[in-house]
Order: C-alpha cells, then structure tokens, then sequence
C-alpha cells in the first residue's frame, strides 16, 4: 500500500495537521488508523490498498466484529469519516 509519510499526508489533507492520530503500516502492507477529532474514527485498509473499512465511535464489543461502513480507497474513507464526524 502506501508509506506512512504519504497515509498521515492524506490524512492531514482531509482532517487537517493538527489532528491526534496514529498511523500504522503494518508489514504486510496493511493499515490501521484511528483519528481523534471531535469523535474517534477508526480506519483499517488491505494491504493492496483496495478495501477500507472505517467506524466512528466503535465501542468495545465490536473492536474485532469488522467495520459497518466500508470503501475501495483510503480517500473515500477519510471523507466518509470526516463528513460524518462533522454532521
């Protein structure tokens, strides 16, 4: 997929550089997000950079139960997850 530099790029681009946010890029290419703006949005992509799920808010009990809202680009998703923090 992405480095991490080009992944925090994109994310700054959608939620802006001053947003708390954890990015990693796993080994096998997978990522995982989780940004804390006015709610906490959790964002996780395949390694081949096709499908992205995201969830904002998630409690506890759906961590490993996958994500309700899903996208084929790291892109759709921020904009998906701003556009539904900010609503």
């Amino acid at each position: 997929m992405s480095s991490q530099q080009a992944v925090e790029q994109e994310v700054d681009a959608v939620f802006g550089p001053d947003v708390r946010r954890t990015v990693t890029v796993h080994s096998s290419g997978a990522v995982s997000i989780v940004v804390r703006a006015a709610r906490v949005v959790v964002i996780d992509g395949t390694a081949a950079g096709d499908e992205w799920g995201f969830s904002i808010d998630p409690d506890d009990a759906s961590a490993f139960a996958g994500h309700a809202e899903t996208t084929s680009s790291l892109a759709e998703a921020l904009r998906s997850a701003h556009d539904a923090v900010n609503s």
